[in-house]
């Protein structure tokens, strides 16, 4: 009983957590600012103003329609002033915080230096996928928490490494590189990954042996 009800807080409180963020994101992109959020505390409610307004947002989220965000921009704006203050604003720098890290986020991944990062980490997640389905196949009643242990994952980060200098140092020594990149990545990987797999192949290929024995002396 008590572990239903803690699965029933947690799909709860995740839920909440996505409420706020989805709500936040869309105050966010709905209005400019605080500010835009109570003209009418303000006194800053010209026709011409706001006018000027929705031209401007529409121009920085032409993604977001205009009648979409009119209709939203109309309700929000029906909540009690107050409790705009207390509720939509902070809602609101939140959802700036998230658009800003998401806006950072997306830049640092299009430089060059993103993209070796994402390469090298998408280089690392398929090796241990290989690896992790080579060792289940092995040894089919191995947990998943023993496979994934930090000898293994530490060796796939370091093979991954020894990956990434070589395909940079490579066209260095070798003119052609390009032109060969991903047969040599293929081939190097193949190597990461039996010198990785040797202990578990080696496990497996003694307890076939000594299998063999016992079913020969029977």
């Amino acid at each position: 009983m008590d572990e239903k009800k803690k699965q029933r807080n947690r799909k709860l409180a995740a839920g909440l957590i996505a409420g706020v963020t989805s709500a936040s994101v869309l105050l966010g992109r709905t209005f400019d600012s605080p500010k835009d959020l109570l003209d009418d505390l303000l006194n800053d409610t010209d026709p011409v103003v706001e006018e000027c307004k929705e031209v401007l947002l529409e121009e920085r989220h032409p993604w977001l329609g205009m009648s979409f965000r009119q209709t939203t921009r109309k309700y929000i704006l029906k909540i009690p002033v107050k409790l705009r203050m207390v509720l939509c604003v902070p809602l609101w720098i939140m959802g700036n915080a998230l658009l800003f890290m998401a806006n950072l986020l997306v830049r640092t991944i299009l430089t060059p230096l993103g993209h070796l990062v994402l390469g090298f980490l998408l280089q690392t997640l398929i090796l241990m996928a290989i690896i992790a389905i080579c060792i289940k196949i092995l040894f089919p009643d191995l947990l998943w928490s023993k496979i994934f242990n930090k000898k293994t994952v530490l060796s796939v980060i370091i093979g991954s490494i020894i990956m990434s200098i070589c395909d940079a140092v490579m066209p260095l020594f070798w003119d052609q590189y390009k032109a060969y990149r991903r047969l040599s990545k293929l081939i190097l990987g193949s190597v990461v990954i039996l010198l990785i797999m040797k202990p578990f192949l080696q496990k497996k290929w003694k307890e076939r042996v000594t299998y063999d024995i016992q079913y020969d002396f029977i």
